[in-house]
C-alpha cells in the first residue's frame, strides 16, 4: 500500500483481502512505518506480533515454523542487546 493509514486500510486493504483476515499473517514493511504502524498494528491486532514490535513466529501444521523479523531498525531497535535481537537468540535456540 501506498500510505499505511486507518482509512487506507479500510477503502483499499479491506474490500479485498478483508475476508481472509483470519488467515493472513503479515510482515510490516517501511510502507506500514511511514505514519509509525499504529493504523497496522490496529488493523490486523495481535497477527503481527505484540504491539510496536512486529516481530513473531508461528506454527504452521507440524513441518514448519514461521519467523517474522522487524528490519525497521532505526524504530524497533535491531541491533546487538536490543530485544528483538534478545528474541531471535532465544528463538535460534529453540530452532536446533
Amino acid at each position: 500500500m501506498a500510505d499505511s493509514t486507518s482509512a487506507t486500510y479500510a477503502s483499499c486493504f479491506d474490500p479485498r483481502w478483508g475476508k481472509f483476515l483470519s488467515r493472513i499473517r503479515p510482515a510490516l514493511g517501511n510502507r506500514d512505518y511511514d505514519k509509525g504502524a499504529d493504523a497496522a498494528f490496529s488493523y490486523f491486532g495481535d497477527k503481527v506480533g505484540a504491539a510496536g514490535k512486529g516481530w513473531y513466529s508461528y506454527d504452521v501444521g507440524t513441518n514448519w515454523h514461521v519467523i517474522v523479523l522487524n528490519a525497521n531498525c532505526q524504530i524497533v531497535g535491531c541491533a546487538k542487546g536490543s530485544e528483538q535481537e534478545r528474541w531471535r537468540r532465544r528463538l535460534r535456540n529453540d530452532l536446533r
